[in-house]
């Protein structure tokens, strides 16, 4: 097996040449007729959403983190509920995904109390009049104590429906009177600057460790990639302790549930993510080739599909 990392752009071509047998696919060329080749839709416990970082702009040794825009909770809130995220992901990812409002939707340490229904747009708007978001000069974006309601999105550059989900998600905001800029940025730098510019995360594991690394308060400037909410919660912090030192399966998963609601406090009513869509990934698949049966798994910029690699061969 020889694995090739190709640029979006060039994804279509080395499927439609025959120089490939397997190839991850953007959804905009997922309609696109390719001879000799089906396409596959492999199923993920993937969800793209972005972070927003809880404190307001500061230098941190040297480095600006925060942002005054997100900071504030009635921001958070208005777009958790008043974005529409069926319509987001029609447009940013050809509809090859779900609407989520949680990280690992239909794995066992989810907590379902965090689906609710969004495109509550009349709700979002009060939220943000009376946290005094308002649209004063009539140019569409409010604005707070001389502070737009307008921030920077990074899309990571070499994955296209990341950066897609941004502009989709932009265009959507404005309808609540949010101004969100998508930029195509190197994720070798959007990541570094996470905290203080927001970017598109794909969160997907198979362990609930990775709900440590990304809510915990002694997890924020451990390295570029971990909490880039810069999120606190103290009773979330001992949710996720007790859930680590569980002796049972049933504590555990029984810990984790509560360090995302526990009824009283949470990432439900923080909103430390912005969850957008637990995606589908898309493949254009050489016709004799056999991938066994398909099981849910990571995207991992497409290279999910390998968990089945053991039962793959050519059809006779």
């Amino acid at each position: 097996v020889t694995v090739l990392n190709l640029g979006d752009d060039a994804i279509l071509a080395a499927a439609q040449s025959g120089q490939v047998d397997l190839v991850f696919t953007p959804t905009e060329y997922a309609g696109a007729s390719v001879p000799n080749m089906k396409l596959v839709l492999m199923d993920s416990i993937d969800s793209f959403c972005v972070n927003m970082p809880q404190e307001p702009e500061h230098d941190e040794n040297g480095m600006l983190v925060g942002n005054n825009v997100t900071s504030d909770p009635a921001i958070r809130t208005a777009l958790n509920i008043g974005i529409d995220r069926k319509t987001i992901i029609e447009n940013a990812l050809g509809g090859f995904g779900k609407p989520t409002m949680n990280w690992a939707e239909d794995l066992p340490w989810a907590n379902s109390d965090l689906k609710e229904s969004d495109n509550r747009v009349d709700e979002a708007v009060k939220i943000l009049e009376a946290a005094g978001w308002k649209d004063t000069d009539g140019d569409g974006i409010r604005e707070k104590n001389g502070v737009k309601a307008e921030f920077v999105i990074n899309g990571r550059a070499n994955d296209l429906q990341r950066y897609n989900t941004a502009v989709a998600l932009a265009q959507d905001a404005k309808k609540l009177g949010i101004n969100i800029i998508a930029k195509s940025t190197p994720w070798s730098e959007a990541r570094k600057i996470a905290r203080n510019i927001p970017t598109v995360w794909a969160f997907g594991d198979y362990t609930p460790q990775m709900f440590y690394n990304y809510y915990h308060s002694s997890q924020v400037g451990v390295n570029v990639i971990h909490n880039p909410a810069i999120y606190r919660n103290p009773t979330v912090d001992a949710h996720i302790d007790r859930a680590l030192a569980a002796v049972t399966d049933e504590e555990m998963l029984k810990e984790f549930r509560a360090a995302q609601w526990d009824g009283v406090t949470g990432p439900k009513v923080d909103v430390p993510y912005l969850w957008i869509a637990t995606v589908q990934v898309p493949y254009f698949v050489n016709d004799q080739l056999d991938l066994g049966r398909l099981r849910v798994g990571e995207r991992g910029q497409g290279m999910g599909i390998l968990i089945t690699l053991d039962q793959w061969q050519w059809k006779k």
